[in-house]
Parts: C-alpha cells; sequence; structure tokens
C-alpha cells in the first residue's frame, strides 16, 4: 500500500499535478496514519534502501547508542592509524571528513 502511495506520489510530482508542499503533506499523513514509524515507513517508500550508519570509531568506545559494548582493541588500533588517511575512510560508510573552513583559510594564509 505505502508503495503504490510512493508511486503515485512520484508521479503527481512528476506530471505537476500535485506540488511539493502538497505531496510532503500528504506523504506527512500517510505516514502518520502507518504503523510503522516514520523511519520504517520512508524506508518501505524507498525500498528499502535505508541503512543505519555507525562512526568509523564505534570500536574504541564502551557505550555506542546508550548501550554498553566490549571495545574492539585490535579494530580500535586499526581505527586509530588510519583514521586521518583518506584512503582508510572511503570505503566506510559514513567515514567521511569535513574540512574546516577556518583551518582552510589559515592553510590558506601559510601559503601566500
Amino acid at each position: 500500500m505505502a508503495s503504490l502511495f510512493f508511486v503515485a506520489l512520484v508521479t503527481g510530482i512528476a506530471y505537476g499535478s500535485t506540488s511539493v508542499s502538497e505531496a510532503a503533506l500528504q506523504y506527512k499523513v500517510a505516514a502518520a496514519n502507518s504503523h510503522l514509524n516514520q523511519w520504517h515507513f520512508l524506508n518501505l517508500t524507498l525500498g528499502g534502501w535505508l541503512q543505519k550508519g555507525t562512526p568509523v570509531s564505534t570500536p574504541c568506545f564502551p557505550v555506542v547508542d546508550g548501550k554498553n559494548v566490549a571495545v574492539n582493541s585490535t579494530a580500535c588500533v586499526a581505527i586509530q592509524m588510519g583514521y586521518t588517511n583518506p584512503l582508510f575512510r572511503a570505503p566506510i560508510f559514513g567515514a567521511y571528513m569535513l574540512v574546516s573552513a577556518h583551518c582552510f583559510k589559515i592553510e590558506m594564509q601559510l601559503v601566500k
């Protein structure tokens, strides 16, 4: 049912019969009337493509998502060694690093 609604929603947006704000409202109402929580409803409409991401350094911490977990020392050492290496991070979902504009400005000043 939800998949059919999503197809109708997208079709309506594509052909201009529904404005984006109307489509968003329709989605919100459909999600509220579903027995699924919002995450699962959205995941259903996207064909199961949503995945939960965790920080790359998760194995180094004793508490993850509010739950006590065992620290994986071996994985933690590997993460610490490759932490700033983009080639280490590239294949890991969510392991990107954001460059700080402040750091970039300082580096540009040093280059001049």
